[in-house]
């Protein structure tokens, strides 16, 4: 009696990279260069502002100052 052990191997496929469909850019729409540009021109300046508000809060809770219009010269 010959006894043979066979043990179990899932054959998977090889997994193939699915592609993408190829498809062409267009340009962009009349304006919409200078349309992004001034979004991002906008966002930065109240991004700025906030900050310099905040400063400016904080500044002021503090009791700090940074320009002094009270200061005289000594000469």
């Amino acid at each position: 009696m010959i006894r043979t052990h066979i043990t179990e191997m899932k054959i998977t496929a090889p997994s193939i990279p699915r592609k993408k469909p190829n498809r062409r850019s267009l340009p962009p729409k009349r304006g919409e260069i200078k349309r992004r540009i001034f979004r991002l021109l906008l966002k930065s300046a109240v991004a700025v502002s906030w900050r310099a508000a905040e400063l400016g809060r904080k500044m002021g809770e503090n009791g700090g100052c940074l320009i002094s219009a009270t200061s005289k010269r000594e000469t």
